[in-house]
């Protein structure tokens, strides 16, 4: 169906105990026994689109509470803005708006900004997490978290809500909500701006990242319930003498390992009564490796950490592109091997391979493999099957199927585009072919 013009798709769900209970009506037993039965139901899926081309899409899970957006091409894209007007009466609600109870958890990804009113009365989310990419500034009249009283965790990885200069009366504290109790902010983040946080009656924990330089004036001004502050940089950052209030430096100050005689002598950071060290292991992330058909590798990785990759080639095989997180980056390939950038987060590392054209008119010739064999023309690729039906796959080098086929007995007949190379999986074997 389609909702302000947008696609939204609901998967079917399965409801046992509502089954039950109008069978149960329908046959006169008791009501009381529908008290007993457990709540047995299904998760839901919503998803569609959020923004104006239809490349940023959101889904939510019902069943975990996960709402994500995330883009269907490679790129960063604007969110919609939306809005709810109480005088006019005229509405545009987020699409997701209607499900808001089942948001617990958002993972954001993909986008240039966070649409007005985006999260609008989502009373049931409890923790954030806002991408690098997130370019524009925030503030208190988007209305972006109003209404979400729940909002207890925010992890910062975006230097422009970061570090933007704020005030008393609008800042981060009273966008996200005085309520939260721990903020996070990603290693990127270099400055946390003037009265970022002010406002954060509630916040507890706060976590600074290993980069961070500045804490600007009344940045955590008014966070008098703090219980602990990490900073992760064994360099002392500068904070101004108003970064924070009094009542901050009783709690606990945790600096990395040999770093602890710095925070003592600095101006700043000695005023915390006690400071204490903590080894600082690298953060775990996911460099997911794509090169073929039919999967890809998923390597668990440390943040702050790069790897090198040697690649290698078979014969009639040449590499076309290599990119990394969308990045074209095939210059940087060095003597065979590829090393990527350090790692801050989820990764992927893509090797496309395409026919070496020496090999091309080789190709083209027939490939027999027992009972199976695969012969082509200008538009047109044919499976040979000597033997029983087999399930077979046409893709594209960069690993798109373009055709999903039973080749039966005899000569299987496949349209496709010309002026291309294809793989063609068949019964679990694989045939390189050239247009």
């Amino acid at each position: 169906m389609y909702i302000d013009g947008r696609k939204q798709i609901k998967e079917r769900t399965i409801n046992i105990k509502s089954i039950m209970k109008s069978f149960l009506k329908r046959t006169g037993v008791l009501y009381l026994l529908i008290l007993l039965l457990p709540a047995i139901s299904y998760a839901e899926i919503y998803s569609g689109s959020c923004s104006q081309n239809e490349l940023l899409r959101w889904r939510l899970d019902t069943e975990t509470g996960l709402f994500e957006i995330f883009y269907s091409q490679s790129g960063t894209y604007d969110m919609c803005d939306y809005w709810f007007d109480p005088k006019t009466g005229r509405d545009n609600p987020a699409p997701w708006y209607k499900y808001r109870t089942y948001i617990r958890r958002v993972n954001l990804s993909g986008i240039n900004n966070i649409g007005m009113y985006a999260f609008y009365g989502c009373g049931n989310l409890t923790s954030i997490a806002i991408p690098e990419s997130v370019t524009k500034k925030i503030i208190i009249d988007d209305n972006i978290f109003k209404g979400c009283s729940s909002l207890i965790s925010v992890e910062l990885n975006s230097i422009a809500i970061a570090s933007a200069k704020y005030s008393s009366s609008n800042n981060l504290g009273k966008i996200f909500g005085s309520q939260v109790k721990e903020y996070t902010f990603g290693d990127d983040i270099k400055r946390i701006g003037e009265y970022a946080f002010a406002s954060s009656t509630e916040v507890t924990s706060i976590v600074l990242g290993r980069n961070i330089e500045r804490i600007q004036d009344y940045a955590f001004s008014g966070c008098d319930k703090l219980e602990e502050v990490r900073v992760k940089n064994p360099e002392p950052p500068i904070a101004y003498n108003t970064a924070f209030t009094d009542n901050a430096y009783y709690a606990v100050l945790y600096v990395p390992e040999g770093s602890e005689a710095l925070y003592k002598e600095d101006n700043v950071w000695k005023k915390f009564a006690r400071i204490r060290t903590f080894k600082d292991e690298p953060k775990k992330c996911v460099l997911a490796i794509k090169s073929a058909i039919g999967g890809y590798l998923e390597m668990i990785c440390n943040t702050q950490t790069s790897y090198t990759f040697n690649i290698k080639t078979e014969k009639g095989w040449q590499v076309s592109s290599v990119s990394f997180n969308g990045a074209d980056v095939t210059a940087n390939i060095t003597d065979d091997s590829y090393t990527t950038p350090l790692l801050e987060g989820d990764s992927e590392l893509s090797v496309i391979f395409e026919m070496d054209q020496d090999e091309i008119d080789m190709v083209n010739e027939v490939e027999t493999h027992s009972q199976l064999s695969v012969t082509a023309s200008a538009s047109t690729i044919y499976i040979h099957n000597d033997g029983s039906p087999v399930n077979s796959y046409i893709y594209t080098t960069d690993g798109k199927m373009v055709k999903s086929v039973v080749a039966s007995y005899g000569k299987t007949v496949i349209p496709v585009q010309p002026d291309n190379v294809y793989v063609v999986k068949v019964n679990n074997r694989t045939f390189k072919v050239a247009l």
